[in-house]
């Protein structure tokens, strides 16, 4: 089952592969496994050389993430201050009105 497999892979990515054998007499199929190594050897490498591109953009996108979320954080404060002054001037307007209405009503 694992001769096909490989098979297929390499007919799928249209590659030439000495390790891979099919007898003509009885349609066996056969890997030579110590053909298999270099390109094994080779496909990790390949991946591990993705991931260090991705660790390194997830450490990126991560820092960027951050930078956000503390500007993110610092507008929000700088409108919830805004918000909390706008509702002490209003207050403060009221208690002078309502100072002027008891004063009136004296």
């Amino acid at each position: 089952m694992i001769a096909q497999e490989v098979k297929s892979a390499i007919d799928e990515l249209g590659i030439e592969w000495s390790g891979w054998s099919k007898n003509d007499s009885d349609g066996k199929q056969g890997i030579q496994y110590g053909a298999l190594t270099v390109p094994l050897i080779k496909a990790v490498q390949e991946q591990q050389a993705q991931i260090e591109i991705l660790q390194r953009q997830y450490v990126q996108v991560t820092f960027q993430n951050q930078e956000l979320m503390k500007l993110v954080s610092t507008q929000l404060l700088k409108k919830n201050d805004a918000e909390v002054k706008l509702i002490r001037s209003d207050e403060s307007n009221n208690d002078n009105q309502l100072d002027a209405v008891i004063t009136s009503m004296k």
